[in-house]
């Protein structure tokens, strides 16, 4: 008796759950819901260049007919207008819940840190339009030890001498991504710097400089990590030129600005 009462109550909970499960399966979704796709690269723009990149559009809804929503661009985007094309609208197919929304970027006052295009949906009745999403566009310079070799403006600031006058050096190859300079710190003893195409690095390793007549040997080296800009031309560096006994300077920081080859 008590096994044909539990088979019983065994039988009903499975028709309660799959009753219950029909309810969910059939029912349909009352939330209308549009939104961007929440994971978004960075847009890389060579320079001088153009380029786009295709943005899915969500909805929570499927309907029988084509939609279409607007598009803006929020006030606190910092990206110039001129480097990008949007379209107005964004249509989602008819029983679809997907669409692509194409961002053409140009390299037009695109700054060495990049810009940020944040855009968001023009509001709609009955319409939840979620948030907004910042798109960054973002300038790419390949490397190319040939482009750096040539005259550059140098403006250093030395810890013992405050500001010097800008002078200049030149740079040719040694080997490699390694550059000779001369007339760095007004000498016409060469120094060599390694450029790093992999993470924009510029390095002035310790290395020999000169013999002094009374302090014998003379070495310079950079300070702290230096940096370089494919972009702009531009390398942010740092020197001390010493001897054993003590420092002859402390270059703090040397920006060198291409000039030309």
């Amino acid at each position: 008796m008590k096994k044909i009462i539990y088979l019983l109550l065994f039988v009903i909970l499975i028709l309660g759950s799959n009753s219950c499960d029909d309810k969910i399966d059939g029912g349909t979704n009352s939330l209308n819901y549009i939104t961007f796709q929440t994971k978004i690269p960075n847009i890389l723009v060579e320079k001088d260049g153009s380029t786009s990149a295709d943005i899915n559009i969500y909805t929570t809804q499927v309907t029988s007919s084509d939609r279409t929503f607007s598009i803006i661009v929020d006030a606190l985007s910092s990206a110039d207008p001129a480097s990008y094309t949007i379209p107005t609208s964004v249509t989602i197919p008819a029983n679809s819940n997907v669409g692509v929304l194409t961002v053409s970027v140009s390299d037009i006052n695109i700054g060495e840190d990049g810009e940020n295009l944040i855009l968001k949906f023009e509001s709609a009745d009955g319409l939840f339009t979620g948030q907004q999403v910042t798109i960054k566009m973002m300038r790419f310079c390949p490397f190319d030890i040939n482009d750096f070799v040539g005259t550059w403006n140098v403006d250093d600031f030395s810890d013992y001498d405050g500001a010097i006058p800008t002078y200049q050096v030149t740079t040719a190859i040694h080997e490699g991504n390694t550059l000779v300079v001369n007339n760095l710190w007004e000498s016409a003893t060469p120094v060599y710097i390694i450029l790093n195409g992999d993470d924009f690095s510029a390095t002035i390793a310790d290395q020999f400089y000169r013999t002094h007549s009374s302090y014998g040997e003379m070495r310079i080296g950079e300070m702290s990590g230096g940096s370089f800009s494919s972009c702009n031309m531009v390398i942010n560096t740092s020197y001390r030129i010493y001897v054993a006994a003590g420092h002859f300077d402390k270059v703090s920081s040397s920006v060198w600005t291409f000039v030309g080859p």
